[in-house]
Order: C-alpha cells, then sequence, then structure tokens
C-alpha cells in the first residue's frame, strides 16, 4: 500500500519509522501492499513498483505483558505464538492503537488482509490522529485494489503528519493510477526534495515523467534511482 497503492499500483517495500508499529517481520511478503488469500489484489500496470509503508524495524513493545510477548514472539517469526497472544489480550480488554498496529502488520504477514483492515480500524478507533495506522490502512486498500479508500487513507495519514515522504509518495501512486498525472509529478517533486534518498521517489518521478512524455528527464531519474538503491533495489518489479 512505488506501485500501485504505494501502495494500488505498486510493489516493493518502503518503511516509515512512526516510532511505534511493528515492521513486516521476515517472511511478510512485501506486495504492493501484502497478498491476501482471499481478495486479490488490483493488477500493477506495467513497469510500476509497489511500496508498502510499515512502521519500524521490529514489532514495537507495548507496555502490557501479554502485548509485549506476542510483539517478541512476532519479531522472532513465530506467527501462531505471537496471534495466540495477541488474541489473549484483546479477549481480556489490554488493547491500545499500539497492539493493533501490531496486530494488523501481523495480519498482513500472514496474508489476512480483511483482518489486517480490520486491526488497523480497531487502532484508529483508540486513536484517530495515529498516522501510521492510516498510512498502513491505505496500503491494504490498495492491496484490496480499493483505490478510493486507499487515497482517502492515504490522504488523512498525509494531514495528520504532511512532511511524511513514503505516505506522500503512496499517494502519488494512486493519483498516477488513475491518470492524475500532473498531481502525481507534484507530489513526487516534494518527495524527491525532501527525501532524495528514497530511491522509490526517483523510480516513481521517472514512471510519470515517461507517462508525461518526457523520456530524457524519465531517464535520468532511472539513473537516480538506480544509484541511490545501490544494492538495495526495491523487492519485487514489473
Amino acid at each position: 500500500a512505488i506501485p500501485p497503492a504505494i501502495p494500488s499500483p505498486a510493489v516493493a517495500a518502503i518503511t516509515q519509522s512512526p516510532g511505534g508499529t511493528v515492521a513486516p517481520a521476515a517472511g511478510e511478503p512485501s506486495a504492493a501492499v501484502a497478498t491476501d488469500s482471499t481478495p486479490t489484489p488490483a493488477p500493477a500496470r506495467p513497469g510500476t513498483l509497489r511500496i508498502t509503508v510499515e512502521g519500524g524495524a521490529a514489532p514495537s513493545r507495548p507496555t502490557n505483558t501479554l502485548a509485549q510477548q506476542a510483539a517478541d514472539a512476532q519479531r522472532r517469526g513465530d506467527f501462531a505464538h505471537a496471534r495466540s497472544l495477541y488474541e489473549q489480550a484483546i479477549a481480556r480488554g489490554d488493547v491500545s492503537a499500539e497492539l493493533y498496529n501490531n496486530y494488523a502488520s501481523l495480519q498482513r504477514a500472514t496474508g489476512s488482509l480483511a483482518g489486517a483492515v480490520a486491526a488497523y480500524r480497531a487502532a484508529i478507533a483508540l486513536d484517530s490522529h495515529n498516522a501510521v495506522a492510516w498510512s498502513n490502512l491505505g496500503v491494504v486498500f490498495d492491496g484490496l485494489g480499493q483505490r478510493g479508500d486507499a487515497t482517502a487513507s492515504f490522504q488523512q495519514a498525509l494531514r495528520l503528519d504532511p512532511l511524511n515522504a513514503a505516505t506522500k509518495l503512496n499517494l502519488a501512486l494512486q493519483f498516477r493510477a488513475v491518470g492524475a498525472l500532473d498531481e502525481a509529478r507534484r507530489m513526487l517533486d516534494e518527495v524527491v526534495l525532501s527525501a532524495p534518498q528514497m530511491a522509490e521517489g526517483h523510480y516513481a518521478r521517472g514512471q510519470v515523467l515517461e507517462d508525461q512524455g518526457e523520456r530524457v528527464a524519465a531517464l535520468r531519474e532511472y539513473a537516480l534511482f538506480l544509484r541511490t538503491a545501490g544494492s538495495r533495489l526495491p523487492a519485487a518489479s514489473d
């Protein structure tokens, strides 16, 4: 949720550090946002990348014991045990926006986009100003092909955190997917200016420039993408 949604035509993995949510653990799919066993994500446009917006590099550690244990299990990749612990905490009412953000990340890692949507919504119900939850919800909606919901979620995330380059990139990808190239380009100009180290921003901007027929400028942007990405090329491109 540099692919589409970037997530809903997208696929690769960009992480945004929110100070407290779980990032994709090892083995978590990095498709434009994640794949779900039931709904089928909208196909990416040829030549697009998908970028997912996630939390920090490891699960955050909420204050209640069950949530801490669940986050630790999730960090180790023991998803079944983590799920059991999260569900115990929820059943006891020991919940927080942070716990639901982590639980949503787990749902995505195990292929349940519907479960991730429910968990992010629960996080937002507890903290409507949680920009990370709104942004990640947009990524999940992108994976489900629900562009309108994805766009609305990214826009709300930006209202709460207007300088977040990853969310701005995801929103730009949504605009490109519906043909709003001028708006996508305006946002991507801001992304590469504020976060020149974000390789996916250069790639997405190159795509928009190419769409607008500015092939020489697009090639320059793709060169910047390769230079910036280095050995860390996006996890998926099509």
